[in-house]
């Protein structure tokens, strides 16, 4: 990957230097880079281009070694069993303890976690558990993250209830044990949708990361039922 990125990074210098020696003076256009004290319009500027373009070098060396420290340090983080993810999932919310970003049981969904597994187990349909929270009125993930509202205001026009997907997520995940599962990915390029996912043997588990939710005898038996059953 250090290979290609340097290659690239080759090809957009002389992408850059032809466009400041030869496309911009063709077109009549003048290059200033007023950081760098760089004008294509006055003489003695072959210099300050060539200091440029160390620079950008040097700078690209040292994003590329931040990027690598940063990731040390976020697996360190994550074996010390520090909640190292965006907002916290449904159910739960975030607090600093010393230097480790645990989960703690959020008092408003906390019950609402602990419903949709009792009714899993009574039902064993994603969609009959989804209904009963629609007919409660009861908000999904997204939306009480937003509002942190549990239930729907009468206020609003629209009620954006669950769906099967949503009771899927919460009844095949690890966290409500007290168990804390990272690492599943790894970004692989500036863009952040360009993930690759990793294998489970890669994946940071931590036991009792914080308090649970649910016991893990009925975490485990949802999840031997949920993989199991069809989603209906």
């Amino acid at each position: 990957d250090d290979v290609e990125s340097r290659g690239l990074g080759d090809v957009y210098k002389r992408q850059a230097g032809n466009y400041i020696e030869k496309i911009f003076p063709f077109l009549g256009v003048r290059f200033i880079a007023v950081a760098d004290g760089f004008d294509t319009g006055k003489e003695g500027n072959e210099d300050k281009q060539m200091a440029s373009e160390i620079k950008n070098l040097v700078n690209d060396m040292y994003a590329k070694d931040f990027s690598k420290k940063a990731k040390i340090h976020l697996k360190q983080r994550r074996e010390e069993g520090s909640y190292v993810g965006g907002p916290p999932p449904y159910g739960y919310i975030s607090s600093w303890n010393d230097k480790r970003r645990v989960l703690i049981p959020d008092d408003n969904t906390a019950v609402i976690v602990k419903f949709i597994y009792e009714r899993f187990v009574e039902t064993e349909s994603y969609a009959v558990v989804a209904d009963l929270l629609n007919r409660r009125k009861i908000n999904p993930p997204a939306i009480y993250k937003k509002t942190k509202e549990v239930y729907h205001s009468s206020d609003e026009k629209e009620y954006k209830g669950w769906d099967k997907s949503a009771v899927e997520r919460i009844l095949k995940s690890d966290t409500y044990s007290g168990t804390l599962v990272q690492g599943k990915t790894s970004i692989t390029a500036k863009n952040e949708r360009n993930r690759i996912h990793k294998s489970e043997e890669e994946w940071v588990v931590t036991k009792d990361a914080h308090e649970s939710l649910i016991s893990m005898e009925s975490v485990s038996y949802t999840h031997l039922r949920a993989h199991e059953t069809r989603r209906h």
